[in-house]
């Protein structure tokens, strides 16, 4: 046995490649929903509901935005079946 096998079958070299293999499949996870999530539509400045400026966080946030925060809130709510009285 050689000094790198005897180095290898220690139980902290396994924990590193566990942890190497574990941060490479995390990034290519994040990868995968930052593409999935991406927008080439333009944010807009004015909530295309009711009006109102959208922040540029918001716009910076959520790429392709296109209405404020509480007309997105109400439109998933709308999706859900949600009714407000």
């Amino acid at each position: 046995m050689t000094d790198f096998e005897s180095i290898t079958d220690r139980p902290s070299c396994q924990f590193d490649k566990a942890s190497a293999v574990t941060e490479r499949d995390t990034a290519l996870a994040i990868a995968a929903i930052r593409a999935e999530c991406s927008s080439t539509v333009i944010s807009a400045d004015d909530c295309e509901r009711c009006g109102a400026e959208i922040p540029i966080a918001r716009q910076i946030a959520v790429p392709g935005v296109q209405k404020c925060a509480p007309c997105t809130h109400r439109a998933w709510l709308a999706a859900k079946g949600v009714r407000r009285g």
